[in-house]
């Protein structure tokens, strides 16, 4: 098989296994200079084989027959270290205030507010108000639970093998 046919079927593999990856965690990935990295990627999405989104700021890759296409929802959040960690957090736990996510997972409270405010708004959490007290839940808990089993290694991250232990046992 010719070198680039290679090249090409290399990545479309990667972004095939961790869909919703941007161009630098690409580069990261599979250790291409610039060019030849964004060379290959317009002759997959030109051949119809990736599509690529703006979403969040950057420009993240799909395969174009992706399973589940609600998994794209989930996936530009799920990526994000941060997020991830929130969106895990509320589901082991349930709905829970602010104040609580605070303490449970140990960020800061201008940080959980910046991104909690990104999630209600893009409908990937609930925002519960019940007299006082605010509370947040995963509105799609079970296909956002799916999605980071699905697609767990392409996270390598202790909290997702800590929460599929979780989700397993429950």
């Amino acid at each position: 098989m010719p070198r680039d046919l290679l090249k090409r079927k290399e990545i479309y593999e990667t972004i095939e296994k961790n869909p919703g990856l941007h161009f630098r965690e690409l580069l990261r990935k599979l250790n291409l200079n610039v060019g030849d990295l964004q060379y290959h990627l317009d002759v997959l999405e030109k051949e119809g084989l990736i599509i690529s989104r703006e979403e969040m700021g950057y420009k993240r890759y799909y395969p174009r027959a992706m399973e589940n296409p609600e998994e794209k929802k989930y996936l530009p959040y799920l990526r994000q270290p941060i997020s991830r960690k929130l969106i895990i957090c509320l589901i082991e736990n349930g709905a829970m205030t602010i104040e609580s996510i605070e303490r449970e997972t140990g960020l800061k409270r201008t940080t959980l507010s910046y991104h909690i405010k990104k999630l209600v708004k893009n409908n990937i959490l609930e925002k519960i108000e019940n007299g006082n007290y605010i509370f947040y839940r995963v509105r799609e808990e079970e296909n956002i639970a799916k999605t980071i089993i699905k697609y767990r290694g392409s996270f390598q991250d202790i909290l997702v093998d800590s929460f599929i232990e979780f989700w397993e046992k429950s």
